[in-house]
């Protein structure tokens, strides 16, 4: 898929210690997005963000992120 295909609001999180998609990787990507992406890298966290103690807390920054989406599509 080409990056500038993709119209909808994308999220990349990424964990600072992950070895298999590594921070600097996934930065890259969500750059080619031009500014339809927010990156978010977290602190303390690998590669499997929601099988690690405290997914909790990265489920919620999710649903924040998306009820922000859903907020600005109801404005605009």
């Amino acid at each position: 898929v080409r990056a500038r295909d993709v119209t909808c609001p994308i999220f990349t999180l990424v964990g600072a210690e992950d070895r298999i998609n590594s921070p600097a990787t996934v930065r890259r990507i969500a750059q080619r997005y031009r500014g339809r992406a927010r990156y978010d890298e977290l602190e303390g966290y690998s590669h499997w963000l929601l099988g690690e103690p405290g997914w909790e807390k990265i489920a919620g920054r999710v649903i924040d992120w998306l009820d922000e989406v859903l907020a600005k599509r109801k404005i605009g």
